[in-house]
């Protein structure tokens, strides 16, 4: 063992001594770092010459795609577009974000919009409002989100929101509005690997435009690069991500023109603006597959959880994943809930960090922190594999009843080939500096046997789990909640 921390008490003292090592944590997305140094030097620049305003933000959660496998299919269109397909019944309209950096809400919703038409659900306008200005990260609307920022929001059951209950008006009233009812919610968020990963893969993002509908993705704009006359656009630079748009297609055989710079070949994604339908082609326009920044982060919100007033989500994790801890990437995290009211727990789920992690849960009745020992097993979610970093939830075949008053615990395995397979959520300057970790709730172990170390509160471990518990008021009958999702 590298060290003992003798502000333990005897009792993890005991526990840490039958550790390996001390876990690990994975290391702050570069980008991330760039921009905060931009930010606080005043070198960021947050709108176009045209006044139009930008507002991507990249995460400080850097995850892994390097046992990422895409199995393609034998062949994929040459050119497929959401606003003609099944009548363009699978694309919600083009919206205006207007003077705030709210770019982010807009492609986060025109994806989820997208997804649940697809799904046959009714047509639904979603309240970027209230997005851009209760997700509770240290970003006002004016300076913008990501895609990692709506996953946190929605899984926690902040919304979405209907739009009809906090239309848009930003940049005025730009507080927080709390109290509205969701309109469902969305229980699942995965992450396609962007360019700079080796696993980058076009044909990977087209599959998800085909099953999924509008992707959300990035990309650095600059107006120098965008040729009004084509409405085609090509950036070859180095600069980091400034703005989130919406993938809604492809066109192999686009020419694209651009602006000061020009690709060396035909193909370009369709993009999905929110500047308004009179700025682009009626508020689309086309990227070139060859610019250097557009798809650095790709992800997509596949799951409709039908809303149910009796039905909460047991979790620590307001800010979501902002990054991962461990050691030799088969490891385990344990969480403690307490039954406010009688409950049916009927789902589990957890963020992954790695692409091809493998997970599974146990929920137990006990657990003696003196011993690391667990007892009185309640139910298993047995070894499932994830193909993509992200968000995901799972049903439990037989729901878990639980007393008002009583305690349970959680025990995941993440069993990865890369290390530090244990997404967590950690306070980041910057970015989550409101984050709070609970004291006697939280435990890693390498072993997932007697060996447990505490950690949040005052272990000197200042993080908590991503795992949620999903329930349902026993003393409303049996759960009704609809947790559909696709993997």
């Amino acid at each position: 063992m590298k060290k003992i921390l003798f502000s333990f008490s005897l009792m993890f003292l005991t526990i840490s001594l039958l550790a390996q090592d001390l876990p690990q944590s994975s290391p702050i997305n570069p980008e991330f770092l760039e921009y905060m140094s931009k930010k606080n030097s005043g070198d960021l620049i947050m709108q176009t010459e045209e006044g139009y305003y930008l507002g991507e933000i990249p995460s400080p959660f850097l995850k892994n795609f390097d046992n990422f496998v895409f199995n393609a299919p034998k062949s994929i269109p040459t050119s497929y577009d959401l606003r003609t397909e099944n009548g363009g019944d699978w694309l919600t309209p083009v919206k205006n974000q207007g003077a705030e950096g709210a770019c982010w809400s807009f492609a986060t919703y025109g994806a989820v919009e997208s997804y649940w038409k697809k799904q046959g659900l009714a047509t639904f306008d979603l309240s970027e409002q209230n997005l851009a200005t209760c997700h509770a990260f240290d970003y006002t609307p004016s300076e913008g989100g990501n895609s990692d920022m709506s996953a946190a929001y929605l899984t926690r059951f902040s919304g979405p929101i209907s739009e009809a209950d906090d239309p848009y008006t930003l940049p005025s009233n730009p507080t927080c509005v709390t109290g509205f009812t969701p309109v469902a919610y969305v229980g699942e968020y995965r992450e396609l690997p962007g360019k700079g990963s080796a696993s980058y893969d076009e044909d990977a993002i087209k599959q998800a435009v085909l099953d999924y509908g509008v992707i959300y993705t990035n990309m650095y704009y600059d107006s120098d690069y965008m040729n009004p006359g084509d409405e085609t656009y090509f950036y070859n630079g180095s600069a980091g991500t400034n703005h989130a748009v919406a993938i809604v297609g492809w066109d192999d055989a686009m020419v694209v023109t651009g602006g000061i710079a020009t690709p060396s070949g035909p193909g370009a994604w369709i993009i999905k603006n929110s500047w308004g339908t009179s700025w682009g082609e009626s508020g689309f326009f086309y990227i070139s597959y060859e610019d250097t920044k557009v798809n650095s982060t790709v992800a997509y919100f596949p799951g409709y959880i039908e809303y149910d007033t009796n039905a909460e989500v047991l979790f620590y994790d307001d800010f979501g994943a902002t990054g991962s801890t461990g050691w030799d990437g088969n490891d385990y995290g344990l969480i403690r809930f307490d039954a406010s009211q009688a409950l049916q727990i009927t789902k589990l789920g957890s963020y992954v960090a790695h692409a091809g992690t493998k997970i599974s849960f146990d929920v137990y009745d006990s657990f003696d922190s003196g011993t690391g020992v667990l007892s009185g097993l309640l139910g298993s979610i047995p070894q499932d594999s994830c193909a993509l970093p992200g968000y995901y939830t799972f049903d439990l075949s037989t729901p878990i009843n639980i007393s008002s008053g009583e305690d349970f615990y959680i025990k995941v395995n993440y069993n990865s080939v890369q290390s530090v397979p244990i997404p967590r959520e950690s306070l980041v300057s910057g970015y989550t500096s409101a984050a709070t970790h609970q004291t006697g709730k939280c435990w890693l172990s390498n072993d997932g046997g007697t060996s447990w170390l505490e950690i949040g509160g005052t272990s000197g471990y200042n993080f908590d789990l991503t795992i949620k518990a999903y329930t349902v008021a026993v003393s409303s009958g049996p759960p009704t909640a609809d947790f559909s999702a696709d993997q």
